[in-house]
């Protein structure tokens, strides 16, 4: 064979070779950068600053919790919340989820100085709030959005009720 196919042919080989690394480099960098700068975005929720629709036979609270029955987060969360401060006032909201038979267990578990809405009143309340998973914590002060974040231990509860109170805009948690 000709020595000058064979130098172009390693030439195309060796570019090749170069894009393939270049794009499986960005490829990286692109999921990196998702991951560490939108790994505290909750996207689930009504976004904050979005005000919040009035649901019939609802009263208002400092913070919205929305759990569901399949949720082992949720059932562990539940057993946390004895643990809150006196004077939070929370609105647990427990849904059913995929499994009905996970709700019983779930109301058993929840403290009964809260407000807590089920069935059709809790349903509602998650399509006003546009959650679909949990759990997750929405506080809000004067009909808006304030702050929002996922909940996996009573703590949790109490940091997003801190930026609710500390960050005038709001925050994630």
């Amino acid at each position: 064979m000709n020595r000058y196919f064979l130098l172009w042919l390693e030439a195309g080989w060796l570019t090749m070779l170069a894009l393939g690394y270049i794009v499986v480099r960005r490829e990286v960098f692109i999921l990196d950068a998702r991951t560490k700068r939108y790994s505290d975005i909750v996207p689930d929720g009504l976004e904050i600053g979005a005000h919040v629709p009035k649901t019939a036979g609802v009263a208002r609270a400092d913070l919205f919790v929305f759990l569901f029955g399949d949720c082992d987060s949720c059932h562990e969360l539940a057993d946390d919340l004895n643990n809150l401060a006196e004077g939070i006032r929370l609105a647990l909201v427990v849904g059913e989820g995929a499994a009905a038979n996970g709700t019983d267990s779930l109301l058993r578990k929840l403290p009964k100085r809260f407000i807590t809405y089920t069935g059709m009143t809790a349903q509602n309340l998650a399509n006003a709030f546009r959650v679909h998973s949990g759990p997750l914590g929405i506080a809000m002060e004067n009909d808006v959005v304030v702050a929002k974040g996922y909940l996996r231990h009573a703590q949790d509860v109490e940091r997003v009720m801190a930026i609710k109170t500390t960050m005038p805009a709001g925050g994630i948690a």
